[in-house]
């Protein structure tokens, strides 16, 4: 079932459409670092060389501060023309990255955290990738300023743990099936998406851009300033949202059967059998479990439409 679900998916793409990139969405979730995302992301986007193809900026302001907010309305008057200012106010980069998506018109969008440096011809590199092959996605080195170090190398037994949203790209159509899950606010959400396309797509086809950026660990709630590492908050939160992310990489897996007349009763069946377990493993969040489990219903409900 599961071959069968993923050879649909993959017929419906049309794996030589993104061929024609006629523009390109850079897409940056902020929240009250202001400070980093002038010195790194902006600064070093305002330096691109890429003429290319269109691209615009969507920086989403995740209920920062207005100082934040007012700068972003201020520099897309005065200097970046093709900035496009948005604010979300529930807090996560779940949340802050599908409004980015939602209002992106790019044939490839890219995500970037705010505390990262980009050099001038890096959207040149991902441009011709997709140009040259027929990728789905494609990841990028990161190397962090403090600790010296490239931290999103490829390790095969954690797959999902190598693609970092710090330096991530997609063909458009992906989302048509995936999502960031916005029951999961920090550190894990994007080894969630990457989960949800490893189970649509196994051997879906991806490059890596070896040329780092960099990256300068920015102070955060959970990470405290000068700090590569999580403070305290950050520690408990991070643990959460990975279990979070385990727990829906099940949910998945035992309920791709979409195609199935009694899908939706075997979904609640099949959830309710296993919560007594998973509540355990997120400090009996229930809201939060059942919030998560509802939205990869969703999901796969509107799967099971598109793959018709």
């Amino acid at each position: 079932t599961k071959k069968s679900l993923s050879k649909k998916i993959l017929s419906k793409l049309q794996t030589n459409k993104s061929k024609n990139i006629k523009k390109i969405s850079i897409i940056i979730a902020t929240r009250n670092r202001l400070e980093a995302l002038k010195e790194y992301s902006l600064k070093s986007l305002s330096k691109l060389n890429f003429g290319k193809a269109e691209y615009e900026i969507i920086v989403v302001d995740n209920s920062s501060n207005t100082e934040t907010y007012n700068y972003l309305i201020s520099l897309k008057n005065l200097k970046l023309k093709n900035l496009i200012v948005l604010k979300e106010s529930r807090k996560g980069a779940s949340y802050t990255r599908n409004k980015g998506i939602n209002h992106s018109t790019g044939d490839i969008i890219v995500f970037i955290d705010d505390d990262c440096y980009v050099d001038k011809d890096w959207l040149n590199r991902i441009y011709n990738f997709y140009k040259k092959g027929d990728y789905l996605l494609g990841r990028g080195y990161i190397y962090d300023e403090k600790l010296k170090k490239i931290i999103n190398p490829y390790k095969i037994k954690e797959k999902e743990l190598a693609f970092f949203c710090g330096n991530l790209s997609f063909r458009r159509e992906v989302f048509d099936y995936v999502t960031f899950n916005e029951a999961i606010i920090y550190g894990s959400e994007d080894s969630d998406l990457m989960s949800q396309i490893y189970f649509f797509w196994p051997n879906f086809k991806y490059f890596t851009d070896k040329r780092p950026i960099k990256h300068y660990s920015a102070r955060s709630e959970y990470r405290d300033n000068g700090k590569s590492s999580l403070n305290n908050n950050g520690i408990k939160m991070d643990r959460m949202m990975l279990h979070l992310w385990i727990i829906n990489k099940n949910v998945f897996n035992r309920n791709l059967d979409i195609e199935s007349r009694l899908f939706s009763i075997k979904f609640i069946l099949n959830e309710l059998i296993f919560m007594p377990l998973e509540l355990s493993f997120i400090d009996f969040d229930i809201f939060r479990l059942l919030k998560t489990k509802l939205i990869v219903y969703h999901q796969l409900k509107k799967v099971k439409i598109i793959a018709k």
